[in-house]
């Protein structure tokens, strides 16, 4: 593998990230209300954390709005899902320092 050095490129790109809540069991529930009814702690599950890039800001809105709409209750449209932790359009600047090829 051969390590070329570039040109530093500043990038500026837009990540949206979204994750769940983790889940909360009451000691006290029987199994099955366990299994219908968790309940979501403060805390973010790791393992539902995703992210996803975009070139633009315009693009990165587009994507989290129509995220936010697959996830909306289906009784009550204003409800935007109870396991939904976050969402987060975060703008990073990224700099080239090798390319690898």
């Amino acid at each position: 593998m051969h390590v070329k050095s570039q040109e530093t490129q500043m990038l500026v790109k837009y990540y949206v990230w979204t994750g769940d809540y983790d889940l909360y069991y009451e000691h006290s529930m029987d199994e099955d209300d366990l299994l219908s009814h968790p309940v979501p702690s403060r805390d973010i599950d790791d393992r539902t954390i995703k992210t996803r890039p975009f070139n633009t800001e315009a693009e990165a809105i587009k994507f989290a709005n129509e995220y936010l709409a697959k996830r909306r209750d289906d009784n009550n449209e204003d409800q935007v899902d109870p396991w939904l932790a976050f969402i987060e359009i975060k703008k990073c600047t990224v700099e080239v320092i090798h390319k690898i090829k």
